[in-house]
């Protein structure tokens, strides 16, 4: 979900449920999507808010996998603004399971 705001910087949050394992694994994962996001951050313009949602599939996935759904995902919501490089233009095979 993407709210657009009329001042201030881009504001990301990360929803992990009970679904996806015990507070351990929660926190796990939790902690990979920030880093994944922690490098994509400065490519994504300001006054955005961002919810990422992380599913199940999420605390098997390898975080090379987490990083390339983030970023496809990023892309198709025309929030990089770098390369194509960052934005492939088709749908990752992780997301078959939709992280």
């Amino acid at each position: 979900m993407l709210l657009r705001e009329e001042l201030g910087p881009t504001r990301v949050g990360i929803v992990v449920s009970r679904r996806v394992g015990n507070a351990v694994v929660r926190n796990r994962v939790r902690r990979r999507v920030r880093e994944a996001l922690r490098v994509l951050y400065p490519e994504i313009p300001p006054n955005f808010d961002v919810v990422v949602t992380a599913r199940p599939p999420s605390a098997a996935a390898p975080f090379e996998q987490l990083n390339e759904a983030l970023c496809w995902l990023l892309g198709r919501a025309g929030l990089l603004r770098r390369s194509a490089k960052l934005r492939p233009e088709t749908r990752p095979a992780s997301l078959g399971q939709q992280l």
